[in-house]
């Protein structure tokens, strides 16, 4: 019996690892490189807290989501499981006493004892996943992807190994079986039940064979099946969990503009490996989609489908050779599998990265893409086109503003530095301060707090230029590096030190 065991273990081993590599490995391989591999002991310490610990899984219980506590519990009872299967069926297949040498008869008792509680656990908090998805239905899980029929088919078998854990145990028992299999606590009883009911010795050993073979089948299906399906995630989050970005969350990493052949990334080739890999990592939670403003205010941008969408179109295509800045491939844009207005509604605040239970990088791909539009494709929505010529002419994106850069401070005499060349520190407005009629109060208060704290500041006036950032969030890294330039330039020749500002973008901008 064990020979036949192996050997359909072996086969669905082989087969995994094929698909594996052939669906996911190769197919990443074929992005771009990404600096990932620094700082190996944060990874990884981080990569332990986000996967085996659940962290981010768990971060919305605060605030009264206990969907998390579910997964989690899910996630940890399967890995027990795995390990049992390990240590009792395969290992102890092998060596009759490898589990006892392993755990002590009292520990083998014991853990026999959690698989089996473990096993009703995991069926009631089974069914209520279930009853979440498909009948609660929060807003998170009521996308075309969270109620696919493969999730379904994922909860039932993983009801099916806890069903025939019990079953299998409760008829070992009704046969007479001894040992730790024979002394658990909700197997014993429903063993007990049974012999009750009259079933005999026979009958009872037919059953115990039948869901024993059940169990291992449903394992073997459960790891052919898992490289076709959204399950993929198990294996591909921690990974993307060691890779994950440890610079600042809202930082865009720049382009080099003289030595780039292809601006952005228009086709499969122009990702990074890190970017592909998200696809794979991606649980289909529906948490990104749910916290993205864009999408709660009704307009077209999931950050899910995004991620999703380039991963299916990533596999529809297949393999695309040799990296080669001339190769022609479909592009997930021009040919729908993501949509442009979709790319466009992105603010860029990273609350679908904040939201991810599996570090997913949504905004740097979105962006990306938005680059490829811009500079490749020259496309963009007439307003961002309008801000961007705005920014080109007049350096600043408020095209039809009536104010000049100093108009604001009228009344408070507040110097220039071409005034005040000594000044300590440099008040930096920005645009939306000084040229936005709402907003200009802000500068004011934050102009008369600094005369009060008798600061000697002052301000560029005419000669401040937008830092760029809104060119840079639209997808213009070209016009951001103009306009960065040339602050760099004006900053440089008052020789500049300690700079304050009102404005968060100018902020992050700058540092």
């Amino acid at each position: 019996m064990w020979v036949g065991v192996f050997v359909l273990l072996g086969l669905a081993l082989a087969i995994f690892h094929y698909v594996f590599y052939v669906r996911v490995v190769r197919l990443v391989l074929q992005g771009k490189e990404a600096a990932r591999f620094d700082q190996p002991m944060k990874r990884l310490t981080g990569a332990l807290m986000i996967s085996l610990g659940q962290q981010k899984v768990l971060q919305r219980v605060k605030y009264g989501d206990y969907a998390g506590i579910g997964h989690a519990t899910i996630f940890w009872g399967f890995l027990m499981f795995m390990l049992s299967y390990g240590i009792f069926i395969f290992a102890g297949s092998a060596w009759h006493g490898f589990p006892e040498w392993l755990l002590t008869e009292t520990g083998v008792q014991v853990y026999s004892s959690i698989l089996d509680i473990l096993a009703a656990v995991l069926i009631v908090v089974l069914v209520w996943a279930a009853i979440r998805r498909w009948v609660v239905k929060p807003r998170r899980l009521s996308y075309d992807l969270t109620r696919h029929a493969d999730a379904l088919l994922i909860v039932v078998l993983i009801t099916g190994l806890m069903v025939s854990t019990l079953l299998t145990h409760a008829f070992w028992v009704a046969q007479g079986g001894t040992g730790p299999e024979a002394d658990v606590p909700i197997g014993k009883a429903l063993g007990e039940l049974f012999i009750d009911w009259g079933i005999g010795t026979g009958a009872a050993n037919t059953f115990q064979g039948i869901f024993w073979w059940t169990h291992l089948s449903i394992i073997l299906a459960f790891t052919v099946y898992i490289p076709f399906t959204k399950h993929m995630h198990m294996f591909a989050a921690p990974v993307n969990a060691f890779f994950r970005n440890l610079e600042p969350r809202g930082a865009l990493p720049p382009i080099d503009l003289e030595n780039t052949e292809r601006f952005g990334a228009g086709r499969v080739q122009d990702f990074t490996w890190k970017q592909l890999l998200d696809g794979y990592a991606c649980a289909v939670c529906g948490r990104c989609s749910d916290a993205c403003p864009a999408n709660l205010t009704g307009k077209q941008l999931s950050p899910m489908h995004i991620v999703e969408g380039l991963k299916d179109h990533m596999v529809a295509i297949g393999h695309q050779g040799e990296r080669n800045p001339e190769h022609v491939e479909p592009s997930p844009i021009l040919e729908g599998a993501i949509s442009e207005t979709s790319i466009w509604d992105c603010l860029n605040c990273g609350a679908c990265m904040e939201e991810c239970p599996v570090t997913v990088e949504h905004v740097p791909t979105i962006m990306d893409m938005r680059r490829f539009l811009l500079l490749e494709e020259s496309k963009a929505p007439e307003t961002a086109m309008n801000a961007l010529l705005s920014l080109e002419q007049r350096g600043h994106p408020w095209r039809g503003t009536q104010f000049s850069r100093t108009d604001w401070a009228e009344g408070l005499d507040v110097p220039t530095m071409a005034d005040n060349p000594e000044a300590e520190v440099l008040f930096w407005v920005g645009c939306t301060s000084a040229l936005e009629q709402r907003s200009q109060a802000i500068a004011r208060s934050m102009a008369k707090v600094l005369k009060s704290a008798g600061v000697n500041f002052a301000i560029l006036g005419d000669e401040e230029t937008c830092t760029g950032d809104p060119a840079r969030r639209m997808g213009n890294e070209y016009l951001f590096q103009i306009l960065a330039q040339q602050n760099i330039e004006t900053m440089n020749r008052y020789n500049i030190k300690k700079v304050v500002t009102t404005c968060p973008h100018c902020f992050n901008t700058m540092k």
